[in-house]
């Protein structure tokens, strides 16, 4: 199952989500770096233009944060990894193109991460 939000209320409706299930939030510990700016990527690409992104949007995205190319197999057998431990839905848009869908256990696993960030940053939950 999918979440859809807005930028408007992404933040309230993570936090409802994250409440719901709290025994998935340490699934984020079990990715790579790279898998969890994909999952990450794929969550504010929808949030910013209102759709899920194919993988080419997301190649694009985690180049632009890594500054330097990423080739095809490494982010397709990531995406694939997130698929298979729940985190990302792939759904074909066209009879060539997937879309990436955050799942609830995604968008779960994001908000733990951000609970551990703002614990670890001083002042952070203020």
């Amino acid at each position: 199952m999918t979440r859809k939000t807005t930028r408007d209320d992404s933040s309230q409706e993570v936090s409802n989500v994250e409440s719901s299930e709290s025994n998935r939030s340490d699934i984020h510990g079990d990715l790579t770096g790279f898998q969890r700016d994909l999952l990450l990527e794929a969550a504010r690409f929808y949030d910013a233009n209102g759709y899920y992104p194919k993988g080419v949007a997301l190649k694009e995205s985690v180049e632009e944060y890594y500054g330097e190319e990423i080739f095809h197999g490494r982010l397709y057998t990531n995406l694939d990894t997130l698929v298979e431990k729940g985190l990302v839905e792939k759904a074909e848009r066209d009879r060539r193109t997937n879309e990436y869908q955050v799942t609830d256990a995604g968008w779960e696993a994001l908000a733990a991460r951000r609970d551990r960030i703002v614990d670890a940053v001083p002042g952070g939950a203020d």
